[in-house]
């Protein structure tokens, strides 16, 4: 898996990735995520657009992410998640924990409190 960090807007740290989300690939991703929040970025979307498989460490992770940014008051959406990574959220009950958003442009929407 290849993954990379950008801001936008500067407020929101995008998180994009490819192929697949494994321990090896999500360990240290988390780690550079969690050195931006302490630098007070709190906006974190996690595009899964091309993300074709989602390991256990892998959702391990995006959960400890999601506690981590909520305990310092943030927020993370995970969007563009495709059917099967959808099915496995609903299966597990993340769909309930997570914030699922549709596509990029609704994540930042939604990580940034803006919209219904």
């Amino acid at each position: 898996m290849r993954s990379w960090l950008h801001t936008t807007d500067q407020d929101v740290l995008m998180i994009e990735a490819d192929d697949e989300i494994n321990s090896d690939s999500a360990a240290p991703l988390i780690e550079n995520v969690g050195q931006q929040i302490t630098r007070s970025l709190r906006k974190v979307v996690v595009d899964c657009s091309n993300v074709d498989y989602l390991h256990t460490p892998g959702i391990a992770n995006l959960v400890s992410l999601h506690m981590r940014l909520r305990k310092s008051k943030g927020h993370m959406a995970v969007c563009s998640v495709s059917a099967a990574i959808m099915n496995l959220f609903h299966v597990a009950r993340l769909d309930q924990l997570l914030d699922i958003q549709p596509n990029v442009e609704s994540a930042c929407a939604a990580v940034r409190g803006e919209g219904g």
